[in-house]
């Protein structure tokens, strides 16, 4: 990860595994399955920006004389979304209302309604990003909009790929319900705006206590293998590394041998 043109651009890790033991193949088709886990670190999301970009790419080779493609692999860091499992209607200045709250889940909530008065208008609503770049860069752009009054459904873009960041010194993401009014000559009067969370957990769920932050000195300083993803061939077969949860019960861990 690092800025287009900047000092800082550089690959994070680095990492490769032989999954093939044999010297010599056979013609035809061979299959290699392989896993890779990531390691309890948050590193920044997947993006493309002329002035920021973090990628993360998976190559394949044959005695480094042949190299596939890279692929793009997406990643999505733990952010939480909200400290509590149900929603909340927040209200402001007691005309004003988000029905769904302030927080939502990426790629898993949809819309965020907003309640005008029914009486006025019409209003003007946007879901808008900011993206700030270093100290002074800063950008935005509307996501979805509707109009009217009464009840207005602004749409969560299943596209949007960033979520809600904060914790970094390189770049932020702030999201806001934007709201407006109109007034003389039907000119348009921002009221207010709003920040809202698009996190990656869901609803009630802390990131673990052992996550480590990119941003942490220390982890970009030691890049050991606790910092660095692993990979290792498979059978293709192999169940999760964790049990599942199901609604009622914590998941069953096999007794250590």
């Amino acid at each position: 990860m690092g800025r287009s043109g900047g000092g800082d651009n550089g690959i994070v890790f680095a990492i490769k595994t032989n999954l093939c033991t044999s010297k010599q193949l056979e013609s035809g088709d061979h299959t290699f399955p392989f896993q890779c886990q990531m390691p309890m670190v948050n590193f920044p999301s997947s993006m493309q920006h002329p002035m920021i970009a973090s990628s993360y790419l998976l190559t394949a080779s044959l005695n480094d004389s042949c190299k596939s493609d890279p692929l793009q692999i997406y990643f999505e860091p733990f952010i939480e979304t909200s400290p509590r499992p149900k929603v909340s209607v927040t209200t402001y200045n007691n005309n004003i209302s988000l029905l769904t709250g302030m927080y939502y889940q990426l790629h898993t909530d949809t819309i965020i309604r907003v309640q005008v008065p029914s009486t006025e208008g019409p209003f003007f609503v946007y879901l808008k990003r900011f993206l700030t770049v270093g100290k002074h860069h800063v950008e935005s752009m509307v996501v979805s909009s509707a109009q009217g009054t009464g009840v207005l459904v602004l749409a969560i873009p299943d596209s949007i790929d960033l979520p809600s960041v904060s914790h970094s010194s390189r770049y932020q993401v702030e999201y806001k319900v934007c709201v407006y009014g109109t007034k003389v000559l039907l000119l348009k009067r921002k009221l207010f705006d709003i920040p809202v969370t698009l996190g990656t957990l869901p609803h009630g769920t802390r990131a673990p206590d052992d996550l480590l932050s990119y941003a942490d000195d220390g982890v970009f300083a030691d890049m050991t293998a606790r910092g660095k993803p692993m990979l290792r061939s498979s059978t293709g077969q192999e169940e999760d590394d964790l049990p599942p949860y199901d609604s009622t019960l914590p998941p069953r861990y096999p007794l250590a041998t």
